[in-house]
């Protein structure tokens, strides 16, 4: 009997790393794939790039490149796909010559734009008019059809207009219709009628009971509506007066805040949202000059309906209202407004819609204990540095050398949102060993962030599309994902920081220093000019923390 000869230990190691092999018999080739990895795996270039690297030819240089809407973009050479500098500077080369394609592309005219501007422009002429006269079903139809027909406007090729865009047409009956009416007037008795296109030679006109029966009343409405709308488009239109040329104007100066530091991306998103239902409502074309105080509480009673119909959360509603009131009364202060609406000067508690009050949501600590048990390496980290110092992704990846003290083991710093604010306390934190261990490890030598990716990138980057809309890209909640998935665990990162507070609160000794573990500014008068920050009782807090933990 024979017997197989054993594989070999360098083969063994080769199948765990880099699963089946690929050619029989060729060990040379494993140890070749498992080196690139360990290579690819040190690289600082991202693992995901999106540029595409171009060897070089004859006295031509090796490039890089990018296919975008047909177009062919060449971003710049470079040494090899493993350049790194080269490779930062073609991004920034790509990412400026998408921004102008797309600029390009957006000032085409696009195919049936005329027909949706006439469409649009009856619409809002009809919310003006059920806007000033309190028609709100109308009213209703109208916002419904003008978002419809500005989605459809606002995608690369809109279709043409289809029956029922239009305003007129809900004063017209469909030709088929009318032809099924003609084939049930011909056969009375009938329990199904004909096709109607069998029946192309009735003409349902000269039927007595044809169309006349149907639009008799609907000729008398199309005539008041031409009369409402002509009376609406004889007041002129200022294009620089609207709703929407005065709102661009507020989220430009709101676009400046975020830049400077003032504001923030999801908060400038989100008032931007809310402003643009605002603006749905009462009309992009609108003049400027029709929001008084009877507009805005008619715009509080449609938010209540909306919660009431379960359609609007009331949080959603409440700041949407808030939002709202605040761009009236920047209105008010630009002197675009004469006065500003007395439902909403200050004590006015007219336009009110309160949020639910529910209990803050927290991890337990066996859920805490799954995360510390199966996270290690960098996911780990950052779940010790929002247990042990209360912070956000966007404090850790905003973390300065100058922060950290390596031979006391402590964070001596401000939250990164309320940094400027002068009532903010600096706050000192003491670090558990495995934590100043892991941030040793993983610190960078060199710049001024403790902590950034591999390819050298921020951990967290906000910013704000040309849209409006924020993006995010977080590697700190990308990383946890894996050890959500298999802990089946899926509450949000910030409650970590939420729970560590709990916890001090809920124990008799600390109960107090809750707010200052956050970073909040103090409450009462004697914290914020006299007492100073109880540092070391502080100390003892994180170190209780962690023994509920089971961190050292």
């Amino acid at each position: 009997m024979t017997y197989a000869k054993p594989p070999s230990l360098s083969k063994m190691v080769c199948d765990t790393f880099l699963g089946p092999k690929l050619v029989p018999n060729s060990s040379k080739r494993y140890h070749k794939r498992y080196h690139q990895n360990r290579r690819r795996r040190n690289s600082p270039m991202p693992r995901k790039c999106i540029l595409t690297w171009q060897p070089g030819s004859g006295d031509r240089p090796g490039r890089w490149r990018k296919k975008y809407k047909g177009r062919v973009i060449y971003c710049g050479h470079g040494n090899s796909k493993s350049d790194i500098e080269s490779y930062k500077k073609a991004v920034s080369v790509w990412e400026a010559e998408k921004r102008r394609i797309d600029a390009e592309i957006a000032s085409q005219p696009k195919a049936n734009h005329q027909e949706y501007e006439d469409a649009l422009r009856d619409w809002d002429r009809v919310l003006q008019w059920c806007q000033i006269h309190g028609d709100l079903a109308n009213a209703a139809l109208a916002r419904e059809k003008i978002s419809q027909l500005q989605q459809r406007l606002e995608s690369d090729s809109p279709p043409p207009l289809v029956y029922g865009d239009q305003f007129w047409d809900s004063f017209d009956l469909p030709e088929k219709f009318l032809e099924t009416i003609a084939a049930m007037v011909s056969y009375p008795g009938s329990a199904t009628p004909p096709n109607p296109s069998s029946r192309s030679t009735v003409n349902p006109k000269e039927l007595n009971g044809g169309r006349d029966i149907f639009t008799s009343s609907n000729e008398s409405k199309r005539e008041i509506w031409r009369d409402r709308l002509k009376v609406q488009a004889e007041i002129p239109e200022e294009p620089e007066n609207t709703v929407q040329a005065h709102l661009d104007a507020y989220l430009n100066q709101e676009q400046l805040r975020v830049d400077a530091g003032r504001l923030s991306a999801s908060r400038f998103t989100s008032k931007r949202n809310h402003l643009l239902r605002f603006r749905d409502w009462i009309g992009s074309r609108t003049p400027i000059t029709s929001i008084d105080g009877r507009r805005i509480q008619d715009f509080h009673q449609h938010l209540l309906t909306q919660i009431a119909e379960n359609s609007l959360a009331q949080d959603t509603a409440h700041d949407r209202l808030v939002d709202t009131k605040s761009f009236v009364r920047w209105l008010w202060q630009m002197d675009v407004l004469e006065s500003l609406p007395r439902n909403l000067e200050r004590g006015s508690n007219a336009l009110v819609i309160g949020k639910k009050v529910s209990a803050p949501d927290a991890f337990s600590i066996r859920e805490i204990k799954s995360f510390l048990k199966e996270a290690t390496g960098r996911p780990r980290l950052y779940i010790l540095l929002m247990l042990n110092c209360g912070m956000y992704q966007t404090d850790i990846s905003k973390i300065r050398q100058d922060e950290v003290n390596w031979r006391a083991g402590t964070i001596t710093r401000k939250r990164s949102k309320t940094k400027k604010h002068a009532s903010v306390p600096v706050v000192c934190y003491k670090l558990w060993k495995e934590t100043l261990q892991l941030l040793r490890e993983y610190r960078e030598r060199k710049g001024e962030q403790v902590l950034l990716n591999t390819d050298g990138s921020p951990l967290v980057v906000r910013g704000i599309k040309p849209n409006g809309k924020a993006t995010t890209n977080d590697a700190i909640a990308n990383s946890l994902k894996p050890v959500r998935e298999k802990i089946k665990i899926h509450k949000p990162a910030k409650l970590f920081r939420k729970t560590s507070s709990s916890l001090i609160r809920s124990n008799s000794e600390f109960r107090g220093l809750e707010d200052l573990f956050l970073g909040l500014s103090p409450n009462s008068i004697s914290d914020r000019h006299y007492a100073k920050a109880p540092t070391e009782l502080l100390a003892e807090a994180t170190a209780w923390l962690g023994k509920q933990y089971g961190v050292k």
